[in-house]
């Protein structure tokens, strides 16, 4: 994990302003490093989180409330979801050389 030094801790939040940040209650964000779905920026001596890390972790929780996706399953469904981006990539890719 990164361990940002003393003069960049301005720019990340703790657990509870990051929960504040993605709408949702702290014990979520907890529950979410628990299960290893997002790392902290820094655990020791104090949990903070890069503002960057927001966006993901907003896919995550939209993914569980709107999708029904239980939080046991997140990783293989941000995996699968990862491998199609991939995927989509590589063959816009592929059709560009075809038009080349």
């Amino acid at each position: 994990m990164n361990n940002p030094n003393n003069s960049s801790l301005g720019s990340y939040l703790s657990i509870k302003e990051f929960a504040y940040v993605v709408g949702t209650r702290q014990r979520v964000v907890e529950r979410l490093v628990a299960l290893e779905l997002i790392q902290p920026a820094q655990s020791d001596p104090k949990v903070l989180f890069h503002p960057k890390q927001a966006h993901a972790v907003k896919k995550l929780i939209r993914l569980h409330t709107q999708l029904g996706v239980s939080w046991s399953s997140m990783e293989l469904v941000v995996n699968l979801m990862d491998r199609i981006d991939d995927l989509e990539k590589e063959v816009q890719q592929l059709r560009n050389k075809m038009i080349l």
